[in-house]
């Protein structure tokens, strides 16, 4: 996904297609979670509601437990970017999962990329 990367290859190979995989999307979706709970754990130390929720947040929502959900339940009601970034990872993750066909699936990632911006736009850095 590094442009540096995506020029030499068009240079190198000029009849490939680029494509950059579900797993590196997921992994820097996985990131930007984790840099929103640490910039939330910094500025709120003594908040507990924060503490020890790193590997909930990552988890797949299907494998919470009722102590995880709990935890980002309340985490949520504290901070709202955090909640959106995590929705914003599952829906991403519940796209690919899903058995769409092709162009409903496309259809579903354009409108993943527009709430993306929405948020983005929503909570500027």
């Amino acid at each position: 996904m590094w442009d540096g990367y995506i020029t030499s290859s068009k240079a190198l190979f000029p009849n490939a297609k680029i494509v950059i995989d579900r797993f590196h999307v997921a992994m820097h979706l996985n990131a930007a979670v984790d840099e929103q709970r640490k910039e939330i754990r910094k500025t709120n130390k003594d908040v507990e509601v924060f503490k020890g929720i790193k590997w909930a947040l990552l988890k797949d929502p299907k494998r919470l437990t009722v102590q995880d959900e709990e935890k980002l339940s309340k985490a949520f009601e504290q901070s709202s970017v955090l909640e959106e970034i995590y929705e914003i990872k599952n829906t991403f993750k519940a796209i690919f999962d899903a058995q769409f066909e092709y162009s409903f699936a496309c259809q579903q990632i354009e409108h993943w990329l527009d709430y993306v911006e929405l948020i983005a736009n929503k909570h500027p850095q």
